[in-house]
C-alpha cells in the first residue's frame, strides 16, 4: 500500500483526480470527462489512470466497490477530509456535552458515490440539546463538505432503547467509525 499510496497520493491534483474517480464507481471512465472536470490534461489522466490500473484500482475501465483496495482509499479519503474540514470542531462548537462523534452508512465503509449522504452520530450526555443546534451544524458541515449532513444526536438512554427495538440499525452504529471520544456500547 506504500507504493500505492506513493503514487497516487503524491500532490492535491492527484488526490482530487482519485476522488473523482472513486465516486464514479461503477461507470465507465473517460479520460476527457475527468480531465474537463478536474481541471488537468488528457494526458495527466491517462497517465494516472494507468498507474490505478497497475495497482488493481481500475480493472475493466471500471472502479468497483466490491473491490477491498478501493474501499479502503475511499475511508482514507472520506476521514480525511472529515479531519481536514474540522467537522468534529464544527460539532463541538454547536453541540454541547458531546460523548462521541462517528460516521455510520456509506462514508464509513466506503461505498460513497457522488450524491451519497454523510451520517454521523454524536452522543451527548444528558438530556439531547435542541434540534437547531443540530441543524446549524449539519448546515455548516454541508457548505464545508458540499455534501448532505445527517445529525443523528443520541443519549445513553435513547441508545438503550435503540439496542432493544432497532437491533440493526443499533449494530451499524455500533460497528460504525468513531471520529472521537466514547464509541457506541
Amino acid at each position: 500500500m506504500e507504493t500505492i499510496a506513493k503514487g497516487l497520493l503524491s500532490s492535491d491534483v492527484r488526490i482530487r483526480l482519485l476522488k473523482k474517480i472513486l465516486n464514479m464507481s461503477e461507470r465507465n471512465l473517460r479520460v476527457r470527462e475527468l480531465a474537463r472536470e478536474v481541471g488537468v490534461s488528457a494526458g495527466f489522466v491517462s497517465k494516472y489512470m494507468g498507474k490505478l490500473k497497475e495497482s488493481g484500482i481500475i480493472e475493466s475501465g471500471e472502479v468497483s466497490l466490491v473491490n477491498p483496495k478501493v474501499r479502503v482509499l475511499k475511508i482514507f479519503l472520506n476521514i480525511n477530509e472529515i479531519i481536514d474540514k474540522d467537522v468534529v470542531g464544527i460539532i463541538r462548537d454547536y453541540i454541547k456535552g458531546v460523548k462521541g462523534i462517528g460516521i455510520y452508512g456509506s462514508w464509513a465503509d466506503g461505498t460513497n458515490v457522488e450524491g451519497s449522504d454523510l451520517d454521523i452520530w454524536v452522543l451527548v450526555g444528558g438530556e439531547a440539546p435542541a434540534s437547531v443546534n443540530s441543524a446549524n451544524a449539519a448546515a455548516e458541515i454541508e457548505k464545508k463538505i458540499n455534501v448532505e449532513t445527517s445529525l443523528y444526536l443520541l443519549t445513553d438512554v435513547e441508545l438503550e432503547k435503540l439496542r432493544k427495538s432497532e437491533s440493526p440499525f443499533y449494530y451499524s452504529l455500533f460497528n460504525s467509525f468513531v471520529l472521537c471520544g466514547e464509541k457506541i456500547a
